[in-house]
């Protein structure tokens, strides 16, 4: 046992430090791998759910993309991956995805070769009929633009020119704490709990030493934060699993991904709401919701009158029969008509009641 324990107070030996380098980078070279078998399990999972799925090879500046993500706002498609160069219609590996028959329209996020712009991510969007079994190029130049060409297939006049209308409000946008959803809930859960425990030990520290509470006190404020985070991981999350565990996996991927991607964030009671293309996702109360946009049947916003005008709600209805009840508190306030009216852009089919 004290040979044991001696091995780690030495200090290492260069042959160990490289050792231990070395395995550190081979471990980041299995993930990567890993990911990329990943990507391409699950897209020839999608070829044979989807026969006749159109191929989309992705550039950037003239050459076949490496690095990007995606996101869909209408049809089905899967994740990019990386296409072989024996398969890729330019002879070189390069990002591509699958496209099921139909109208399709996608976000892309593609970055730059390292060397060129800094590697920076340059957005573009596509929207196109994808013909059965067809082949398209999708290529975004540096400055922005996006095109899109027929490389194999039989209709040329395959854009579809979409006029949206422009969004009566204008987000900021803002990057998550964590990339994974449920990591980002457990992550500014502990800080909000670690906080609140903090303030408490402050409160009753100054009850000890002034008022003479005996100490056994200061042990409550760690007791109830470990308790707290217990229901955190274990019942703040079993509202977001009963709406998450229902979509397809391909439909998961999509959210995860534009969850990753800078998104209106804006602050509720105690949490915040992600407003994503389709959906909300929103940590309220120390718990964590999925709201699809289009299962939203009303929306109703609420003033407490035993707040003193502090706090106001938005109050969803779905098709399912859930209630979610989102708080605005103090100057957030100034957010809920904002989000009232995107997710009326979204859903116009959706209701708004009176308060």
């Amino acid at each position: 046992m004290e040979n044991f324990l001696a091995l780690w107070n030495r200090p290492l030996e260069n042959t160990e430090i490289l050792a231990i380098l070395g395995g550190i980078a081979l471990l980041i070279l299995l993930s990567i791998w890993r990911d990329s078998r990943r990507r391409a399990a699950n897209a020839k999972r999608f070829s044979r759910k989807h026969p006749g799925a159109a191929l989309i090879c992705l550039y950037f500046g003239g050459q076949p993309a490496y690095k990007g993500d995606l996101t869909c706002e209408e049809g089905i498609v899967c994740s990019p991956f990386l296409l072989s160069a024996a398969h890729h219609p330019g002879r070189e590996k390069g990002l591509a995805f699958y496209a099921s028959p139909g109208l399709t329209t996608v976000r892309l996020m593609l970055r730059a070769p390292k060397g060129a712009s800094g590697g920076a991510a340059v957005p573009g969007r596509i929207s196109f009929q994808a013909e059965p079994n067809g082949v398209y190029r999708a290529q975004i130049w540096p400055d922005g633009r996006t095109e899109l060409s027929l490389l194999k297939g039989r209709e040329f006049h395959f854009v579809v020119e979409e006029q949206k209308p422009a969004p009566q409000h204008e987000f900021p946008l803002s990057e998550p704490t964590r990339p994974e959803i449920l990591s980002d809930f457990y992550f500014r859960e502990f800080r909000r709990l670690l906080g609140s425990c903090l303030c408490l030990l402050l409160l009753l520290g100054y009850l000890v030493a002034i008022g003479g509470l005996p100490a056994i006190v200061l042990a409550a404020p760690p007791a109830l934060w470990i308790m707290m985070l217990m229901v955190a991981f274990t019942v703040g999350t079993r509202r977001f699993h009963q709406t998450w565990d229902t979509l397809p996996l391909q439909r998961q991927e999509q959210i995860q991904l534009e969850f990753q991607q800078p998104h209106p964030i804006c602050k509720l009671f105690m949490g915040e709401v992600h407003l994503l293309s389709h959906c909300l996702i929103c940590r309220h109360g120390g718990r964590l919701s999925l709201i699809l946009v289009d299962e939203i049947v009303s929306v109703r916003s609420l003033r407490y009158g035993k707040t003193y005008g502090m706090a106001k709600s938005l109050i969803l209805q779905t098709t399912s029969g859930k209630t979610f009840q989102l708080e605005f508190w103090a100057g957030g306030q100034a957010e809920l008509p904002k989000v009232e009216s995107w997710i009326m852009e979204q859903n116009p089919r959706a209701t708004v009641m009176d308060s």
